[in-house]
């Protein structure tokens, strides 16, 4: 695993602000928060290793029991994507 990142709506809304300005909390803007209390961002190298991560039986001894104190596991998103780097070493990539 490379990295995991999570995120809190509660503490992301005065950046979004910031950076969209205080419309951005309209709901009739076309630029909306997503609808979620937390996410958890995994990733990983490749899809293989997400696989090895998350079918390791020490993941689910303690990820899954630890899930379950602060998730609706009944309502859990999952989304699978790429990383695009364009700037390495300050250097344009693409």
């Amino acid at each position: 695993m490379l990295c995991q990142y999570h995120c809190e709506r509660n503490i992301s809304e005065d950046p979004i602000v910031g950076i969209f300005g205080s419309e951005v909390l309209s709901p009739q803007n076309a630029v909306q928060m997503l609808p979620y209390d937390v996410c958890s961002s995994f990733v990983f190298t490749t899809h293989k290793d997400a696989y090895a991560f998350f079918h390791d039986p020490e993941t689910k001894a303690v990820l899954e029991p630890d899930s379950a104190k602060f998730a609706d596991l009944a309502d859990i998103r999952v989304a699978i994507g790429n990383e695009l780097v364009v700037i390495r070493d300050g250097k344009l990539l693409a």
